[in-house]
């Protein structure tokens, strides 16, 4: 086995066995981002809206492990679900209600992965009133 291929084995296993330390990290950090509550809480205020969260592989778990936190507020003005950007690029009419305000979340390591780019443009493409929300670990990315 050459270096380079030694190395990028460690770095995924590291990536990986990190991953729930991650996850914690990052919801107390969404949980405290003041700009991100006061949107959040506007748009809930305004009109009942549908909340997808959803992601690609090991993101799309993202999305199944904060939809609870939804659920939580009986009295909200939304729904909330997760379902993965696989799934939505083979049946988006079939899961969205593309008449009703949609609010997308999206989580994404890269933020390169196609099936959550094209999640985004069918969100766009079909849905009259959609709003977006990104979590990605690359600000380059073209998620971000």
């Amino acid at each position: 086995m050459n270096t380079d291929n030694t190395e990028h084995i460690l770095h995924t296993k590291r990536e990986i066995e990190g991953q729930p330390k991650l996850w914690e990290e990052t919801l107390k950090l969404l949980g405290s981002n003041k700009s991100l509550q006061e949107f959040y809480n506007t748009l809930a205020s305004n009109k009942k809206i549908n909340i997808v969260l959803t992601g690609a592989g090991t993101s799309a778990f993202i999305g199944e492990i904060t939809e609870h936190f939804f659920g939580q507020n009986q009295s909200a003005n939304f729904s909330a679900r997760a379902i993965s950007t696989t799934t939505l690029v083979t049946h988006f009419t079939s899961y969205i209600q593309t008449s009703e305000p949609l609010l997308l979340i999206s989580f994404a390591r890269s933020g390169n992965s196609p099936e959550s780019i094209a999640a985004v443009d069918l969100a766009e493409a079909h849905c009259e009133d959609v709003f977006h929300i990104a979590i990605t670990c690359n600000e380059e990315g073209e998620l971000a």
